[in-house]
């Protein structure tokens, strides 16, 4: 496997003014294998503590005893055998919320000992705040982890050339490949980009094999419900997750309540749309009817989307079969685009923070990024046919510098609008 953010990791590293890293991020996406492997490759040693493990429970009384930093550090070396030598031994403290004070306690690593190296992960980081856990604001550095993305998928299955000219933005050579671009997108549609599942795959596991695990996972995650949510939004955290296919499956995509159950009203599920979201098992897209600068004091609070986390968890949540994806170019139009749309989000969040979406009097774009250059409007469509009604109404109206067009053609570029091929996402970085 080759994960982008070990480079991002690295940086962290060398930089002269660091502070204690935190990796936020849902269940399987692969947060205890980078750090592991970043600390393998780029230190001498390193001490993993793991605390939501009873392998590692001694370790909670270190944290939980009031110690200042450097007494932490003794306490360390005395329990785990090793010597801790700052910028040799990088501590690697794994599923951190689940002991508060060990995440508060950063805050002493930072102010006290900040060259000693300290990376951190936890799952459930946003639930465990809204629970009160004291979170060492200004002390720390946080970075989100997600699925592999699609460059991360063919780097995994050995098509390394392939991602070298998208990466290297060598457009005119990978339209040469387009046809081939668009196997390897059905293929990672269906796959997804959960680490175990790619690696399933890449092993040579059949697709029926790859299904299965994508439903144990589905079942994971329930799992996970049950065990850190309250008894009382457990049921409405299983509603809510089950209906995301069906909420996406709609022409107009905007949240409705009453598809979780009739009669349901934003009172009885916004706070397990907020868990789900916490956790990152949804990415939740507000709407925005006036796309000024700061975009986000425009947008809605109680208009929104809701997408997955990952494209092959809801292709397997949606019932979306081998033959429908591969069976010729169904895949884009069943599903009304949702796989698409799901695709896209997931590329450009790998290096957007917020995305958003616009409606108008019979128009909608699907999303919108804020950059250096203004607000830059992203339409997805899902086959080869480039009528964009909604993308036009929006440039005359409000004339953006660069709007994209994703679609099922090769890249080419206009003045304003660039048509680029789906599985060129990730590159909307302006």
């Amino acid at each position: 496997m080759k994960r982008i953010i070990l480079n991002n990791l690295r940086a962290w590293k060398e930089k002269k003014h660091r502070k204690p890293l935190i990796i936020d991020g849902a269940r399987q996406v692969g947060k205890t294998w980078v750090m592991k492997r970043f600390a393998q490759e780029d230190y001498e040693d390193f001490l993993y503590i793991n605390f939501d493990h009873p392998d590692y429970l001694d370790y909670h009384r270190i944290f939980t005893s009031g110690y200042g930093a450097k007494k932490i550090l003794e306490l360390l070396e005395f329990e785990s055998g090793m010597q801790i030598t700052s910028g040799r031994t990088l501590l690697v403290f794994d599923e951190i919320q689940e002991v508060p004070a060990a995440l508060a306690g950063l805050k002493y690593f930072n102010e006290d000992i900040p060259e000693q190296h300290v990376i951190c992960a936890g799952s459930q980081m946003g639930i465990a705040l809204h629970r009160g856990t004291s979170f060492p604001v200004g002390n720390v550095e946080t970075i989100k982890m997600f699925p592999m993305s699609f460059s991360e998928f063919l780097m995994a299955a050995g098509n390394d050339k392939y991602v070298g000219l998208i990466t290297d933005r060598k457009l005119d050579m990978a339209a040469e490949f387009h046809e081939k671009y668009l196997e390897m997108l059905k293929t990672y549609i269906y796959v997804g980009g959960m680490p175990e599942v790619v690696g399933q795959y890449v092993a040579g596991e059949r697709l029926s094999a790859v299904r299965d695990l994508q439903y144990q996972l589905l079942d994971n995650f329930r799992s996970d419900f049950s065990k850190h949510a309250p008894a009382a939004l457990i049921s409405k955290l299983n509603l809510v997750w089950d209906s995301i296919p069906q909420q996406l499956a709609k022409e107009n995509k905007k949240y409705i309540w009453s598809v979780i159950r009739k009669g349901a009203r934003a009172s009885e599920f916004e706070n397990a749309i907020q868990w789900l979201e916490d956790c990152g098992l949804i990415h939740k897209i507000r709407h925005v009817s006036t796309p000024e600068l700061p975009i986000n004091a425009y947008a809605s609070s109680d208009i929104f989307k809701v997408y997955s986390l990952d494209i092959g968890l809801l292709a397997a949540q949606a019932g979306v079969t081998a033959k429908m994806v591969f069976g010729g170019s169904g895949i884009y139009t069943e599903f009304k685009g949702t796989l698409a749309e799901q695709f896209a989000l997931q590329e450009m969040k790998q290096n957007h923070r917020q995305l958003y979406y616009w409606t108008g009097v019979s128009s909608e774009i699907d999303f919108l990024i804020q950059t250096e250059a203004g607000i830059v409007p992203v339409e997805v469509k899902s086959g080869e046919n480039l009528n964009a009604k909604s993308l036009r109404a929006y440039i005359a109206k409000y004339k953006p510098e660069r709007a994209y067009k994703l679609s099922m053609l090769p890249y080419r570029q206009n003045e304003t609008v660039v048509n680029m091929p789906l599985y060129l996402a990730g590159l909307i970085t302006t």
